[in-house]
């Protein structure tokens, strides 16, 4: 199966471009598709050899457990609840649910990040493209390919080509991906990688990845997105943090090359903040009418302080915050047209109640300390950040940073022999969190 790995190692990476755009049937997009024969030949797999182990992550498990059995208490005891909604949502749940689990032992990490790398040189080269095409010559480059977009409904703009229209309130170039937050979260990844994971080959960054880094850093405020201005210089002062102090001696070291690039990036923000463009760009995504902040966030906290002791314990139900709201009349300064996207984080505590915002976060706090590189480390940190602000959980880009994530602390990696010895010798720690099962 190491060609059908590699082929399917291959459609992960383009996953969270290919989830953009529509495929033959109907709620499934392209991305989703093209990965589904994957997993059901694995899953035919495990049939055939019943006596393999599966190692089943408890803390997921307990975390999808929770979501479920809260979402129906709240149904059997809530008049708005919708079964349809909750059930369009689960089908979605399950299906990353089980692609994160085969993933776990059929993704190939170091044949991926190669394709991965590529990609995200060619999205950000291209993003950058588009805005020194609008900034000196004031042409609208494409944001999609020619293909049927997932939800045409919402970009008609696309559709039609009127980005003339889109950029009407300002100019945020998204390479081809139909919104900037979505061109974020997808290359944050591959900075972490470039910047954070180190091998027995390669034990520590090269010149190449400090290129990679760099057109990926300068993209991200080019795209103008606060969240992902905010994440690159996230992940470049943890980075220089980690080189500058010493774990070991405790010590601080200091190196030119890193004060060089402290120095850069300081500049780099004084221009950035005194830009007009990239100020205006900040303020909509966290403060302004219709920003991240006010719509995911602070609509989540507002409606969870208007709910009674029993939905603030259990929760609205998954994918029901919508009935919820129109049912009892909740409105708040914060609505948007679709009631239900809302932060994971707060949206875990609004849907699932205290219980499910408990298990989420075990789940991410178990899932960090199985870590056992700092580009696993910086992934789940990557995890934790969008869920505070953003829609992330049961989505593609939750699938897609799972799969990251699992990929260097799962028990098959020390079998195929691409993790460094040093990690290798710690293999024994990772069966404490996770449950084998035997077929058979």
């Amino acid at each position: 199966m190491i060609k059908i790995d590699n082929l399917f190692s291959f459609f992960v990476i383009l996953l969270p471009f290919l989830y953009q755009y529509a495929s033959p049937l109907y709620s499934v997009s392209l991305g989703e598709l093209l990965l589904l024969p994957f997993i059901l030949i694995y899953l035919a797999d495990l049939l055939i050899h019943p006596k393999r182990p599966l190692n089943v992550d408890k803390y997921m498990l307990l975390y999808l457990g929770v979501v479920i059995v809260t979402t129906c208490i709240a149904g059997f005891f809530g008049p708005y609840f919708s079964s349809y909604d909750f059930f369009t949502l689960s089908l979605r749940v399950f299906f990353y649910a089980v692609l994160i689990f085969v993933a776990r032992t059929h993704f190939k990490l170091s044949m991926a990040m190669h394709f991965y790398n590529v990609l995200c040189v060619m999205f950000s080269a291209y993003l950058l493209l588009q805005f020194f095409a609008h900034m000196l010559y004031g042409i609208n480059l494409p944001l999609t390919l020619p293909l049927p977009v997932f939800a045409p409904d919402l970009r008609g703009y696309m559709i039609d080509g009127n980005l003339a229209s889109y950029y009407s309130y300002m100019f945020r170039p998204s390479s081809l991906f139909i919104e900037p937050s979505y061109f974020t979260s997808y290359v944050m990844g591959c900075l972490c990688y470039n910047l954070f994971y180190t091998d027995d080959k390669h034990p520590s960054i090269t010149i190449y990845n400090f290129f990679i880094s760099i057109i990926i850093s300068v993209a991200l405020v080019a795209a103008v997105t606060g969240g992902g201005i905010i994440a690159m210089l996230l992940v470049w002062s943890i980075f220089i943090i980690t080189k500058i102090i010493s774990a070991e001696h405790h010590t601080v070291q200091l190196h030119l090359k890193y004060i060089l690039i402290s120095i850069t990036i300081l500049v780099g923000l004084v221009i950035l903040f005194s830009s007009e463009l990239a100020a205006g760009g900040i303020e909509h995504t966290f403060w302004g009418k219709g920003s991240s902040l006010s719509n995911r966030v602070f609509r989540g906290f507002w409606v969870y302080g208007e709910t009674d002791l029993f939905h603030q314990i259990f929760g609205v139900g998954l994918n029901n915050l919508a009935d919820y709201m129109t049912y009892y009349g909740l409105s708040t300064p914060y609505d948007e047209p679709n009631l239900d996207i809302i932060a994971s984080l707060v949206g875990s505590l609004v849907c699932s109640g205290w219980f499910g915002l408990l298990s989420l976060c075990g789940f991410l706090v178990s899932l960090y300390h199985r870590q056992f590189t700092p580009f696993g480390k910086m992934i789940v940190l990557m995890i934790v950040y969008f869920t505070t602000f953003d829609v992330i959980i049961f989505s593609f880009r939750w699938g897609f940073y799972c799969i990251l994530a699992y990929s260097v602390c799962n028990i098959r990696n020390f079998q195929t022999g691409w993790l460094p010895a040093s990690l290798v010798r710690n293999r024994n720690n990772i069966y404490l969190n996770s449950v084998s099962f035997k077929g058979g």
